[in-house]
């Protein structure tokens, strides 16, 4: 429990939301109870800084809108209370929606769910072991290089109005390293890593796995520039990471019924089932075991669930929200039965709750080695932008990669490969996926004060046929 708070003014708090016509409503706290910052370039450490805070989150739900009310006190929330269920019940007018209450989409949620702390104190590293996992990535990665650790202790409280109380810990941690060149500050390389760790579990920095990656980045800079055909002749084959970035921000929106899409656009109204959204050999499930076997809630108090949402290409299920549910269900009514995989959080650019891709899991297929002693090209991580002129289209950019001939025998470093491709195309050109999966992690787009725990993703590397692309 957070310290000084009364759970009576909790209570008091739901039931004004609900006298002033919410249909439902929550109270969340993001406890930052330690972030650390350090800046460390050629064997010195450059800046650091520590904060404390904590973040509260009102939100009064009523026919289909949230009202929201952000503060970083208590005490404050408690005296605008009102507020929160009078913004949702105004948006809702605006909106034109019905009075009429839609209680199907709605998930039934036993009364009193608890998710404990871990039962055992997490010891937070010392600034010294920091330090020392600096100097060591430092050594193990390109020379002339500036790296910026963060790292962030939280916990996460849950009340709403059905009685649901949940409590969550976890531990962040991320490094971005920008590698320059030797005459002046130019960045001309970079690397972005992040882990979210289960507080049940000692933490150690060697379970990041993190030195493969920079030792790869380091070996990879060494080698001469490629000079040869063009990177398209050959099969790409996509590292765990760049596969679930791939997934997270091309079929992510769609998943998520983030519209405009053109896929959910071109669905039978009736129904969302039987449309091939890549190869068959892309299977994916949203498992929130992979993180942790205890009872995981969602930021709107649902029980997350292991739901398939593509069974060999073949689409089968959206991540939804209550909001999302609710104008769905209103639209297609053939939605009615569908359930909410206790998939949402909060966004932190506009407090509102969208569903996500938390805890996601990609099947492992028959492998991809036949493919790795042949030329191919290695993509060790992606960025990802969509084209929005053209819907469905989305600009991805490989750096650092590793063209690979004659069994690897020969290897040359690519700097830069680039492309734009309608996603369709992308996903249908999707050859393999491997025999051995890693767990990976991804930042929200807009992640802010790494309150939020990151993605989490259990999935093996894949390939793809060749496509046209720019490349030096």
């Amino acid at each position: 429990m957070i310290e000084g708070l009364n759970l009576d003014d909790v209570h008091e708090i739901m039931n004004r939301q609900l006298d002033e016509g919410a249909t439902f409503a929550q109270l969340k706290c993001h406890h930052i109870k330690s972030r650390r910052n350090f800046t460390w370039h050629s064997g010195k450490l450059i800046s650091s800084f520590k904060m404390n805070k904590q973040v509260w989150v009102l939100r009064s739900f009523n026919n289909g809108a949230w009202g929201v009310i952000v503060s970083n006190s208590f005490n404050e929330i408690k005296e605008t209370a009102g507020r929160s269920a009078r913004l949702a019940r105004d948006i809702a007018n605006r909106m034109g929606a019905s009075s009429k209450v839609i209680n199907d989409i709605m998930v039934s949620k036993p009364i009193r769910q608890l998710r404990a702390l871990s039962s055992k104190e997490f010891i937070y590293p010392e600034n010294e072991e920091v330090l020392l996992f600096l100097r060591e990535s430092e050594n193990i990665g390109p020379a002339n290089s500036r790296y910026q650790y963060l790292d962030s202790l939280i916990d996460f409280h849950y009340w709403d109005s059905e009685h649901t109380r949940g409590v969550k810990e976890y531990f962040n941690v991320s490094l971005d390293m920008n590698h320059f060149n030797e005459s002046n500050d130019h960045s001309i390389s970079n690397l972005s890593l992040c882990s979210t760790h289960n507080t049940d579990i000692p933490f150690n920095y060697s379970n990041l796995n993190w030195q493969p990656e920079l030792q790869l980045l380091g070996d990879t800079l060494k080698q001469e520039s490629f000079r040869g055909p063009s990177p398209e002749d050959m099969p790409w084959v996509f590292s765990p990471k760049a596969f679930a970035q791939l997934l997270y921000h091309t079929l992510g929106p769609t998943i998520c019924l983030e519209r405009p899409d053109p896929f959910i656009d071109s669905l039978n109204p009736a129904s969302i089932d039987g449309s091939a959204i890549s190869s068959e050999k892309l299977t994916v499930h949203s498992s929130p075991n992979i993180f942790s076997d205890k009872p995981f809630l969602d930021q709107e108090g649902i029980p997350a669930k292991k739901m398939c949402l593509i069974n060999k290409g073949i689409f089968q299920n959206l991540l939804l929200t209550r909001q999302s549910a609710f104008h769905l269900n209103r639209s297609l009514s053939i939605h009615k039965k569908k359930i909410l995989a206790g998939s949402s959080r909060s966004s932190i650019h506009d407090n509102s709750i969208k569903p996500d891709l938390q805890f996601i899991e990609i099947e492992v297929g028959d492998g991809i080695e036949e493919y790795e002693k042949k030329g191919h090209v290695y993509i060790p991580h992606l960025e990802i932008h969509k084209v929005h002129t053209h819907g469905n289209t989305f600009s991805l950019t490989a750096k650092n990669c590793l063209v690979t001939k004659y069994g690897g025998l020969h290897k040359r470093h690519l700097q830069r490969m680039h492309l734009i491709i309608n996603r369709d195309d992308l996903w249908h050109r999707l050859l393999a996926v491997g025999n051995n999966s890693q767990t990976v992690h991804i930042k929200q787009n807009k992640q802010f004060y790494s309150q939020e725990t990151y993605s989490t993703f259990q999935t093996p590397g894949a390939v793809f046929k060749g496509a046209q692309c720019s490349w030096n």
